[in-house]
């Protein structure tokens, strides 16, 4: 082999690697972003939680359609969740957590 076809390969090579790197990295950064959202909701919906779902309080009286409303929130959370890390767009790391 020439040298030119020497530099050829190694430009072909850098060029694949910096591929591979770059989409790894955007793949990393989609996750991260998808799980920041997530976690995001999970306070917004915790934050609208009242009490008495939190905690069992005996005699309290029945939950407003409000609260009612933000208790069925978190299970279509963990539900858009779940699907999402079957596509493989939350880590393990977070999945385990």
């Amino acid at each position: 082999m020439k040298p030119a076809d020497w530099i050829t390969l190694a430009a072909v090579l850098i060029a694949l690697l910096t591929l591979i790197t770059s989409s790894a990295s955007a793949a990393r950064a989609r996750v991260k972003t998808i799980e920041d959202a997530y976690v995001a909701r999970y306070w917004q919906i915790l934050d609208r939680f009242p009490t008495e779902a939190l905690v069992c309080m005996q005699g309290s009286t029945p939950l407003s359609e409000d609260s009612q409303g933000a208790v069925r929130l978190y299970p279509r959370l963990c539900e858009d969740e779940l699907e999402l890390r079957q596509l493989g767009w939350v880590g393990r790391r977070t999945w385990h957590q």
